[in-house]
């Protein structure tokens, strides 16, 4: 029985109109399927389906409406997604990937399911929605990577604002962030608790400056720093006045130079 699909192919139109709910698929995957504009009715009946992988499929408009509004989805990756704007409730979800889907605007009508252990958001709208819901909602969350194209007016992160919580999910293991043009710190107060933090990425920063202090993160084994000039000025090994301050570090790369 079936339980795999993968698609290739540019000129299709549609997969199917409607999927039995007794079909025993596990994972679907379109690839460069650019001409469809519509998932199949009934995915969301689909009791064993776990995985959802699109790349390029921009004519994509929105994913099939049906009686029931949530999917059992554990796995969620959309690339290329150019016209695609709302997500559906996903309240299994526990892993998402959104990259390149300019027109997305709503992160469904529950927002992001509270238990997801993984979220990567190389999509400057997306991820300005997900900051604005909230990172801290995320009492799960293991991996983040987050893109910040879009933040023009962001000085710090996680942003501080006035009466709303900023911090940082204390579960985080993983955490990338790129292409923040113009923070210049890494806020104190959401770095807070990252006793678990293991691995950190920044890259293509050119402002920031300097990171959170050495005491707020304990648990950190592995450093990667690129693109970030006034980093690289501060903590490189015995030229940088700050290095001491990330010499605990076993593993610091600035630019692809082991410190």
């Amino acid at each position: 029985m079936l339980k795999s699909l993968t698609i290739c192919c540019p000129k299709l139109d549609y997969v199917a109109h409607e999927i039995g709910d007794n079909i025993c698929l596990e994972s679907i995957e379109l690839l460069g399927c650019t001409n469809i504009k519509y998932l199949p009715q009934g995915l969301d009946r689909l009791s064993c389906l776990q995985n959802i992988r699109h790349h390029n499929c921009s004519n994509l408009v929105c994913f099939a409406e049906s009686g029931s509004s949530a999917y059992n989805l554990k796995s969620l990756s959309l690339f290329e997604y150019d016209k695609l704007e709302v997500l559906p409730n996903l309240y299994s979800l526990q892993e998402l990937t959104i990259v390149s889907c300019p027109m997305m605007k709503s992160i469904g009508e529950a927002g992001l399911p509270p238990n997801l252990a993984s979220l990567v958001k190389y999509d400057p709208n997306f991820s300005k929605l997900v900051m604005e819901w909230g990172l801290h909602r995320f009492t799960s969350l293991k991996k983040l990577r987050i893109d910040g194209g879009d933040f023009i007016d962001v000085e710090s992160f996680p942003q501080v604002k006035i009466g709303m919580n900023m911090k940082l999910p204390p579960s985080l293991t993983h955490l990338e962030i790129r292409n923040f043009k113009i923070i210049r710190k890494l806020s104190s107060k959401g770095f807070q608790n990252l006793t678990s933090l293991q691995f950190l990425n920044i890259c293509i920063c050119p402002k920031l400056k300097s990171l959170s202090k050495k005491e707020m993160l304990p648990s950190l084994s592995k450093l990667f720093i690129c693109s970030c000039p006034g980093l690289k000025k501060r903590y490189r090994r015995d030229k940088g006045k700050l290095w001491s301050n990330i010499a605990h570090i076993p593993c610091v790369f600035i630019d692809d130079e082991f410190q």
